[in-house]
């Protein structure tokens, strides 16, 4: 599956709803979004609600595919 959003987008559409710290409890898997503030997020942006279920997981997975070395020789 592919993934839609990365950590930075699914950052940038929580500050909508929530502080830079309380964004970063969210990503890190402290914290849940609301309820209410999930169906929007869905609605506005499209970010399934299963995200949320496991968000560190979904973040961690994200970083193994983007953190690829690129040095040549």
């Amino acid at each position: 599956m592919k993934k839609l959003y990365t950590r930075k987008k699914l950052k940038k559409a929580l500050l909508n709803f929530y502080t830079n710290s309380g964004a970063d409890l969210i990503l890190r898997g402290e914290r849940r979004p609301k309820y209410e503030n999930i169906v929007e997020l869905h609605s506005k942006y499209h970010i399934k609600f299963d995200v949320w279920f496991d968000i560190k997981s979904y973040i961690k997975n994200d970083i193994k595919k983007h953190s690829c070395s690129t040095t040549t020789k």
